[in-house]
């Protein structure tokens, strides 16, 4: 995904300057008459913002918090209440709703507390398209104020935009019109080029072929690959499918991650026989690799994980494995994610794994996928 570099600058500069500096951006700077509020047109991103007067001012901290790259207000009087705008632009493809979740809550977790674990999204209109709105409420980090607010998501081609505006709990309700207006304050440019936000991508189920059993994925990121037999990943072995996420630029490599389903005929219980497979499965030869040391993961998941049409609610083990011990390489560590079920007299494993580097990509997803297995 290619962030959008639009820095827009306003405030107390000489209009000439101003007007240069957004040209320099591909913006441009609109006045229909000198009482009239500025709004600034930024074209290559196909929008414009009117900008607020009084008590309402640019705020450098909470853009840098949040890591929007537009802008962020505050009012400077009394209640204290922000608003922000992020524009990022995804190539040459029209994104995802999961793809705007999926900001959206890396920029939520990065200045509050005590989020959710989910935090969904519902339909809305903005600038007059269809769009997605999430309430949240968390604790603002370094404040102890406990906040609520709302996330406004919309894509345009392959431009999107997400809208934050938020207060303390007990100021929402006298900030809500407010915040409606400054909301209002932004539209985009050509609506012909607008089509709101893509639906998520309808799943494939994958079946088992030695056991009945099933697996969900989005077949935008999860293929079989070419050329190879679930076998050669192992001989337990029925299902083999490769992710593939697009560079944040065109010459990177792309992360990567695989999902294999295992079928062993075993009679014992599914989370201890998965597991002891799993974890003799990625230990390697201590003597030609030395020791390698496994580490059942807990605490909070990193990254995002987009949402799953069917989900079976079936538990995941998430296991670090560095291969060489203490002394491991960092580029030859994974993240082994998986679960496991009773199928007649076998048990299934559904195991994901991807490089330690890659674990905030990759992780929600692999929770999600070996949590769709299911009879």
């Amino acid at each position: 995904m290619t962030v959008g570099g639009v820095l827009l600058c306003f405030g107390l500069i000489a209009a000439a300057l101003y007007a240069a500096m957004m040209a320099k951006r591909g913006g441009t700077h609109v006045e229909s008459n000198s009482q009239a509020p500025s709004e600034v047109v930024v074209a290559d991103k196909n929008f414009a913002y009117t900008f607020p007067g009084p008590p309402w001012i640019q705020d450098q901290e909470t853009r840098n918090a949040l890591g929007v790259h537009a802008f962020a207000l505050k009012r400077t009087e009394p209640p204290d209440a922000w608003a922000a705008l992020d524009v990022s632009t995804f190539g040459n493809q029209t994104p995802t709703e999961a793809d705007l979740r999926d900001r959206m809550i890396e920029q939520l977790r990065r200045v509050f507390l005590h989020l959710p674990e989910e935090l969904p999204t519902e339909p809305a209109k903005w600038a007059g398209l269809d769009a997605r709105r999430c309430q949240f409420r968390g604790e603002r980090k370094g404040t102890g104020t406990v906040c609520t607010g709302e996330c406004y998501l919309l894509a345009s081609k392959e431009v999107a935009y997400w809208f934050y505006s938020w207060s303390a709990e007990g100021d929402a309700a006298e900030l809500a019109p407010q915040f409606d207006t400054l909301r209002a304050r932004f539209r985009v440019v050509n609506d012909q080029k607008s089509e709101g936000i893509r639906p998520a991508v309808t799943e494939v189920v994958y079946r088992g072929t030695s056991a009945d059993y099933k697996l969900s994925a989005d077949p935008s990121v999860w293929k079989k690959p070419p050329g190879l037999a679930p076998m050669d990943e192992d001989p337990a072995a029925d299902i083999l499918i490769r992710g593939e996420l697009p560079g944040r630029q065109k010459r990177d490599f792309p992360p990567r991650a695989t999902l294999v389903g295992l079928v062993l005929k075993d009679a014992g219980d599914p989370s201890s026989v998965g597991g002891k497979y799993v974890r003799k499965r990625h230990t390697l030869d201590p003597d030609v690799f030395g020791p390698t040391k496994i580490v059942e993961l807990s605490g909070e998941v990193e990254g995002a994980a987009p949402p799953t049409p069917t989900d079976g609610g079936i538990t995941a083990t998430r296991l670090r494995v560095s291969p060489g011990g203490e002394n491991a390489s960092r580029s030859a560590e994974k993240l082994i994610i998986y679960s496991a079920i009773r199928v007649g007299d076998s048990v299934v494993v559904a195991e994901g794994s991807c490089p330690w580097s890659e674990r905030e990509i990759w992780e929600g997803r692999l929770i999600r996928l070996v949590g769709s297995l299911r009879e």
